[in-house]
């Protein structure tokens, strides 16, 4: 997969190079023709040649116009920059050297039912992994599809949209360039979406109505001194009535600009991105879906917003605004612009915010699809099952990761043994990993899958909470009680790993065998990982709905051996007591 990415790399790197040559290429032009401009309108003014004064419109046009070529390259420079930047990042990423991306780190919940355990967010997790969003409304649709249950019909419809997208790198690739040619902030989203919510300014008819008038005097007055009918207080007159009806609306201009800092540049930003999504094609329901709520109206409303702010924020110029608001009450009239775009569009701007995330959040799980080939998108159902061939954990390198194949059902319930290090709870995360790829409608680190979308309830990481003052083994209790509730109310995965530590060992047997026990009165899949060999004798007393299995470990030439194989029945060998003999501690 590096070989794409390092020849994309190659191709836009040529690109970056050929568009520099023709940046400098028209800066050169820009200087020339400015100099042109001044030098032919010395000339005509110097000379009084006035049947010659086209030199310097016509220089002066063509200044223009290559300003905005220039302007264009410019922008095509970056959009190839970032492209570029992209194909090496993904190579140093599949190299394992470096991962650039956010980790996620905000969404960590210690109460969460698996993301803790699991290792769902934070640094070098699930979503560090996948993360290559580039707005935070798609990082955080991001983090909510790695939370949440979806049905199997939302899954498969997203699992849908993720093959369309992963199937087309070039055009993810360049709406994610788009995305990086502004830095977005969660700060800046928040506000515009509050701004959209709030619909109570307006501008009186009193005050639009003059705002017409009151130029249209200053207009009329300004012809009558040329022309010397009126006197020029006439002029200073209608200029001071223009400020002072555009002060009486500066409250609400402050209103509407009240904490945004690159608003304009931020909603162009948006906006550019959302046109490239209405640029479609798409075949999928879900990106169809996504597409049509925003109506081919999106990019160029939003292109449209970013241009009244722009309008708005010029306020702030004092001695230009000054001018144009003691003329023409400009800032009335983008005020009100403003406001009539609030009142037309603001009702949708929240929900096409969330359709861009939603796309880039997809965009993320389709790169993922894209750089793992061998993975399979599993067969989606309700029933309480699941089946894995040859899965690993997504996490661990290809070279590194050892897999197994898994079936789970009600009625074999796993009790999972092995010594320390031997990985009984990294495949246990390994099933739970899977299982939310899986619900998240993305492909899975199997050979083949099939999977029934249950809730997933995880007790393997707890911690002390000095905030509450809950000790780990009350955190742990009061997740084991949350699980059984959850059983109570819907068939579940559920996955343990050597639970009730903080206790004796003669009561953490007890309580795990009555764990287990009111486990498996329930429609539960899963598994529970143990060291403690009384435990195993459960499935002699439940055949029909536990089984033995077992991670063993082995003594080769005085070394210990983990194959990391999954095995049925019960471990046999010891690998601690040989550890600390060996170390020299016993």
């Amino acid at each position: 997969m590096t070989q794409y990415y390092d020849s994309m790399a190659d191709r836009y790197r040529s690109e970056s190079a050929q568009l520099k040559k023709r940046y400098d290429t028209y800066s050169l032009f820009r200087v020339l023709l400015a100099l042109t401009v001044i030098f032919t309108a010395w000339w005509v003014i110097r000379s009084g040649q006035w049947i010659y004064a086209l030199l310097p419109l016509l220089s002066a046009g063509l200044f223009v116009g290559c300003v905005k070529k220039h302007r264009a390259i410019q922008w095509q420079r970056r959009l190839s920059a970032n492209l570029l930047n992209i194909n090496r990042e993904e190579v140093a990423f599949l190299l394992r050297k470096e991962n650039a991306n956010y980790d996620g780190n905000r969404y960590i919940d210690s109460t969460h039912f698996y993301t803790y355990d699991l290792d769902i967010f934070g640094k070098d997790s699930l979503f560090h992994y996948l993360n290559r969003t580039t707005t935070y409304v798609g990082e955080m649709k991001l983090a909510e599809s790695l939370s949440r249950s979806f049905s199997p019909e939302e899954a498969l419809s997203r699992q849908e949209a993720i093959r369309e997208l992963s199937a087309d790198p070039g055009r993810r690739q360049h709406i994610t360039a788009r995305g990086r040619m502004m830095p977005d902030s969660e700060a800046e989203y928040r506000k515009l979406v509050a701004w959209s919510e709030n619909r109570d300014n307006e501008v009186s008819r009193a005050a639009t109505t003059l705002s017409f008038l009151l130029p249209a005097l200053f207009i009329g007055a300004a012809a009558g001194y040329i022309t010397g009918i009126w006197s020029w207080k006439w002029i200073l007159a209608a200029f001071v009535a223009n400020l002072i009806l555009t002060g009486t609306q500066l409250a609400k201009i402050r209103g509407e600009l009240a904490g945004f800092k690159n608003v304009a540049d931020i909603i162009r930003h948006y906006g550019l991105i959302l046109t490239a999504i209405e640029a479609g094609p798409f075949r999928s329901a879900c990106l169809v879906r996504l597409q049509e709520e925003l109506g081919g109206q999106a990019g160029p409303e939003l292109a449209r917003l970013s241009k009244l702010f722009l309008k708005l924020q010029g306020i702030n110029f004092d001695l230009g605004a000054l001018v144009l608001n003691g003329t023409l009450t400009y800032h009335i009239h983008a005020l009100r612009a403003l406001l009539q775009w609030k009142q037309a569009h603001a009702a949708r701007l929240h929900r096409w915010l969330e359709v861009m995330g939603e796309t880039d959040a997809l965009s993320s799980y389709a790169n993922f699809a894209w750089n793992n080939p061998g993975y399979a998108y599993p067969v989606l159902h309700a029933r309480p099952e699941l089946r894995f061939e040859d899965m690993g954990h997504p996490l661990i390198s290809e070279q590194a990761r050892v897999n197994n194949t898994i079936h789970l059902t009600p009625v074999n319930f796993m009790i999972l043994t092995g010594s320390n290090m031997s990985g009984k709870s990294t495949f246990l995360r390994a099933i739970g990993v899977n299982m939310v790829l899986a619900g998240a409608g993305a492909p899975v680190c199997a050979v083949k899958a099939q999977a029934g979308l249950l809730p997933v309830l995880v007790s393997m990481r707890q911690s002390d909470s000095l905030s509450s003052g809950e000790s780990y083994f009350f955190a742990e209790v009061k997740r084991l009680k949350a699980i059984m509730d959850q059983l109570e109310k819907e068939p579940c995965l559920v996955l343990l790993d050597e639970i009730l530590r903080g206790t004796n060992s003669n009561d953490k047997q007890s309580g795990t065998i009555g764990v287990i026990k009111k486990i498996i009165a329930h429609t539960a899949t899963g598994g529970i990982a143990t060291h403690d060999l009384a435990v195993c004798r459960l499935a002699e007393e439940y055949p029909d709905r536990l089984e033995n299995r077992n991670f063993e470990v082995e003594i080769i030439n005085d070394e210990l051996v983990f194959d990391y194989k999954l095995r049925e029945g019960v471990c046999r060998n010891k690998s601690a007591t040989f550890l600390m003999e060996k170390m020299g501690i016993i």
